[in-house]
């Protein structure tokens, strides 16, 4: 690949005008958890190619240090590369020794806000329905309902061989 150069911006894809001619339906809002470093740049360009834009990218900065938590990316390198892929930036700030409740806390706070709202509702929506497809799934293995005793018998369905 040397001296190729690869534009990965969606609006620059060939395929791009094909799917909106074709009229196909735009993919579930989603959020890329995004470290600043290749994997992550790995991740955004196969997506891109296969015509997917995440919401926003998130990610946990440490407080102190001013930077990425898993990584160390400097903040100014983040905010950087989230301009030069034209993607809004979530920063998640948490402190150096963090526990899970703060973590847990700060994400959902994160995720009741613009842009990553339309995320967190879709993936509600998400929920509610891949629980009623779990509840016709017990009904048709003819499984009792989550409120009455397990049997034998469910065992036996729904136990790993």
């Amino acid at each position: 690949m040397s001296g190729q150069t690869i534009d990965s911006r969606p609006g620059r894809s060939p395929r791009l005008g094909e799917a909106a001619a074709l009229g196909e339906r735009p993919p579930a809002p989603f959020a890329l958890s995004w470290s600043g470093g290749k994997d992550s740049a790995l991740v955004l360009w196969t997506l891109r190619r296969q015509l997917f834009e995440p919401e926003a990218l998130i990610t946990t900065v440490t407080e102190s240090y001013e930077r990425i938590s898993m990584h160390g990316v400097r903040r100014e390198l983040l905010a950087r590369q989230a301009e030069a892929l034209g993607i809004p930036l979530v920063e998640v700030l948490i402190p150096s020794s963090c526990v899970n409740e703060i973590y847990e806390a700060r994400m959902a706070e994160a995720f009741a806000a613009a842009p990553l709202s339309r995320v967190e509702a879709e993936s509600a929506r998400m929920s509610g329905l891949v629980d009623d497809l779990l509840l016709l799934a017990r009904l048709d293995a003819g499984r009792p309902l989550a409120d009455d005793p397990p049997t034998a018998h469910d065992e036996d369905v729904f136990s790993p061989p």
